[in-house]
């Protein structure tokens, strides 16, 4: 092998990002901060000592639940358009592969083993 060829380089299968996906990982990220600023202010809410605090506390106890049912929302429909839109960047990788003279497309789930039972039925070679 040549040095500084990469093995698997002819076989790299680019796929599209679904964009969802990097909403999702920001909005998650941010929701468990949330959760867990909320978590805090609670916490430190049972000390009368802090229980007039500002900052992120004194925010957190004015518009804490708001914001996390804020997120919730966000959460549920960026996972709805994720799990929606899958079938529609997947399409679009694969017509980009055609188009490329990439491989074909790969075939559904099972319909290969179809194929080769029906051939087999008829007496011809499986393969």
């Amino acid at each position: 092998m040549r040095k500084g060829v990469r093995y698997n380089r002819a076989m790299r299968d680019v796929k599209a990002t679904n964009p969802f996906y990097a909403a999702l990982l920001v909005v998650g990220v941010a929701f468990a901060i949330t959760a867990c600023a909320y978590g805090v202010m609670t916490v430190r809410g049972l000390d009368p000592r802090m229980a007039d605090e500002q900052g992120l506390v004194g925010l957190m106890r004015q518009h804490g639940l708001a914001i996390l049912v804020v997120e919730l929302v966000l959460l549920a429909v960026l996972t709805a358009a994720a799990i929606g839109t899958d079938e529609y960047w997947e399409r679009g990788t694969e017509s980009r592969q055609m188009a490329s003279g990439g491989r074909e497309p790969p075939e559904a789930f099972g319909q290969r083993s179809e194929v080769r039972v029906q051939r087999s039925e008829v007496g011809e070679d499986p393969r």
